[in-house]
């Protein structure tokens, strides 16, 4: 691959891709990486690009809190299959709307993931995800990181090239993520 034969490592591509967009992910710049391979490799692996932007709630394992509403980005390869579509994506969510903890403290979550995703064909459809996730949890200027499982699913209906999607995800122990999401 050219990146590799100039020298450059996918973390030194991803920090370039960040500070060219202007986008601050707190966490990291490993899903950046996998945003520029994805759309090096969607062409020749003969699948479609996927973009999305989402948002949602962060259903915090904390009684009595104010969630967070967060809001994010996908981007990925989607591969069609004769009975459902395989694909990989990352994702990068930040908190729009700060959460309240039982104290009053304010309260963000920031997550970048990468999937394994599966998809039934059809119209209206199903479909679940599994992956890794690196989650900065900030409480009251507190910071701690985190990396662990995450695992989803929900249901999805095609309308016209676009998906509207409903989205349930776990996130280790953490949070939960109820989201919407548009994908082209």
């Amino acid at each position: 691959m050219a990146v590799q034969r100039a020298g450059i490592g996918w973390r030194a591509v991803s920090a370039i891709v960040l500070r060219r967009v202007r986008i601050r992910s707190p966490v990291g710049p490993a899903p950046a990486a996998l945003l520029v391979a994805a759309a090096l490799l969607a062409p020749a692996a003969h699948g479609e690009l996927l973009l999305g932007v989402e948002t949602g709630t962060m259903l915090l394992q904390q009684a009595r809190a104010r969630d967070p509403i967060n809001a994010g980005v996908t981007l990925g390869i989607d591969l069609d299959v004769l009975l459902a579509d395989l694909g990989f994506a990352a994702e990068v969510t930040g908190t729009v709307r700060d959460g309240r903890s039982r104290g009053g403290a304010d309260i963000a979550v920031h997550t970048n993931a990468l999937y394994a995703l599966v998809k039934t064909t059809g119209t209206v459809y199903f479909h679940a995800r599994a992956g890794l996730v690196e989650h900065q949890v900030t409480v009251a200027g507190r910071s701690s990181r985190d990396t662990g499982p995450a695992i989803g699913g929900g249901l999805g209906i095609f309308i016209g090239r676009a998906r509207l999607e409903l989205a349930y995800t776990r996130f280790d122990d953490v949070a939960d993520f109820a989201s919407i999401a548009l994908r082209f």
